[in-house]
């Protein structure tokens, strides 16, 4: 039988062994040293000699569609800018040659590494070329166009602009003529209320049911107004066979899918300027007779909006709870909590018609955005929310539902203590896991902490002669723009107050700091990042 040879050794100065093998070992890693400091050395000689052409963007925000301002609006601008082998150190967005502060700047994108090798780009900063920025305009009598640039102010004092487009501003919608007779079928002195129903495909012995309901409603001065986001032409021919026999019922239909946010967006747009209130209602639910008049008796002179209680169905009608609120507390009264997590359920809304000037258009849609959280953040800005404590409708819980009714978990900071343990046992595991979460927390920014800076904003501009702590609210909302002090500070007085939020501040300020230690990580590592992917290549 052959012996296996033992490795020969090396003897050293103080005794310890050395095998060939792992002397062949440390030669490699020291050639793989001198390797990598070698390329570090070539591409600085390489990056002396390139005279580039100015900054590197790449604009995701659609500029080619006219931006709607209303009665005051809030343009979310977004995309990636760097340069090729230096650091932007402050970045201004120019409107028509005045200069707005990009406060976020120089962001983490993971997308880049999915993409082909950037132009000119060697160093990674392409790795960390994202910005956004929110554009605020006041209210405009006519259509107007904007000149759009980029003003980088780079690591070395240098300074380059880039024309980046025009963005084309147009005023609020004009109000609708009060012209359908149809309009003003008024029973007594009952004020007429506008029903808007947005519909997608729904499921037609529940739609009948719904439509037959409002149709059995005591107030009988309504309009409905459906509108419809393409659903199948043969399902569209039923809906306006079912609302055939009832003039009151209004259907249009979506030239493209617009989603249910702008969907029923779009059906606020075609309520009649007659109108006196307004009212949502979904596609599948079920009514009760006394539904609008009740909602309506809770009205006070400073009401704007008022909402109920609804019993919780299946599909078959069977009941699950009479009321909603059995995983969450209810809330209608505090703005700030009401900011952070929403309990207005639209179809047990009904609201005054002049909100609409305010409600209209509705801010862009980040994240889970939904239309009936930017109404009520508006009706409680502007005046106080009423409650009808009592189901007047069955909300009916099915698989089609968009949201359905559910028991949300509570969101937390800190990890458990059965996490701590494992990362102190492994620390490499704790740096591999480390990664792995900052990025779902830096989506947790960008999809919840800006939309609600987004809405601060929004409110802010439509709204400037709201109470004066209402504006200190909204200002303080709108400064996690810039800093995340302000999240904190909320955080504070969830713990402090217990409000019904479920932890949406510690949410968002998990996301808020995610985001900032994915960008350190990725500005720190994005040459070693940039080699990784491409190589020599880079």
């Amino acid at each position: 039988m052959m012996k296996r040879p033992v490795p020969q050794e090396v003897c050293v100065a103080d005794g310890s062994r050395i095998t060939k093998a792992s002397l062949s070992g440390i030669f490699l890693k020291g050639l793989r040293v001198i390797k990598s400091v070698a390329f570090r050395f070539r591409a600085l000689a390489r990056f002396r000699k390139i005279e580039p052409e100015g900054l590197v963007y790449v604009i995701e925000t659609d500029l080619s569609k006219p931006f709607v301002v209303g009665k005051g609006g809030v343009f979310h601008l977004a995309g990636r800018c760097y340069h090729p082998y230096r650091k932007i150190r402050k970045l201004n967005v120019l409107a028509n040659g005045i200069p707005y502060r990009v406060f976020n700047h120089t962001l983490a994108r993971a997308d880049v590494l999915r993409q082909p090798i950037p132009p000119v780009d060697r160093v990674g900063n392409s790795l960390v070329s994202g910005f956004w920025i929110p554009l605020t305009f006041a209210e405009i009598d006519k259509a107007s166009q904007i000149d759009l640039a980029l003003q980088a102010f780079l690591d070395n004092g240098e300074c380059y602009t880039v024309q980046i487009g025009t963005l084309d501003l147009l005023p609020g919608q004009p109000e609708l003529p009060d012209s359908s007779p149809n309009d003003r079928q008024c029973s007594g002195d009952e004020p007429l209320v506008a029903i808007c129903m947005a519909t997608f495909n729904p499921p037609l012995e529940l739609f009948i049911a719904q439509i037959k309901s409002i149709i059995e409603q005591n107030h009988k001065n309504w309009i409905c107004v459906i509108n419809d986001d393409c659903s199948p032409q043969n399902v569209y021919d039923q809906i306006l066979k079912v609302v055939s026999e009832d003039k009151r019922f209004k259907v249009s239909r979506n030239s493209e899918r617009l989603g249910f946010y702008h969907n029923f967006e779009r059906c606020l747009e075609r309520v009649s300027a007659s109108a006196n209130f307004v009212a949502f209602s979904d596609q599948d639910d079920l009514w009760y007779p006394e539904k609008i008049s009740s909602c309506l008796e809770a009205f006070e002179t400073d009401t704007a909006l008022a909402y109920c209680d609804m019993d919780i169905v299946t599909r078959n009608g069977e009941i699950i709870s009479h009321t909603y609120w059995t995983t969450r507390k209810n809330n209608y009264t505090d703005f700030t909590t009401l900011l952070f997590a929403n309990t207005v359920t639209g179809a047990a809304s009904v609201f005054r018609a002049s909100l609409l000037r305010h409600i209209l258009p509705f801010p862009k849609r980040i994240g889970d955005s939904f239309h009936d959280h930017w109404v009520a953040c508006v009706a409680l800005a502007v005046g106080k929310i009423g409650y009808v404590d009592k189901p007047l409708y069955a909300y009916r819980q099915h698989s089609n539902n968009v949201l359905g009714h559910y028991a949300p978990a509570a969101m937390t900071f800190f990890p458990g203590f059965s996490q701590l343990m494992s990362w102190l046992r492994s620390p490499a595991g704790f740096k591999v896991e480390l990664r792995s979460r900052l990025w779902p927390l830096n989506d947790i920014y960008y999809n919840d902490v800006i939309r609600l800076i987004l809405i601060a904003k929004t409110l802010q501009i439509r709204l400037g002669s709201i109470a004066v702590g209402k504006q200190a609210i909204l200002k303080r909302l709108a400064g996690f723009e810039r800093r995340v002090s302000g999240l904190m500070l909320e955080c504070f007085k969830y713990e402090l107050l217990r409000r019904p939020t479920l932890g949406a501040e510690w949410y968002c300020l998990r996301g808020a700091i995610g985001h900032r230690l994915l960008n350190l990580y990725c500005s720190y590592n994005r040459r070693r990042l940039f080699r990784q992917r491409w190589g020599k290549a880079a």
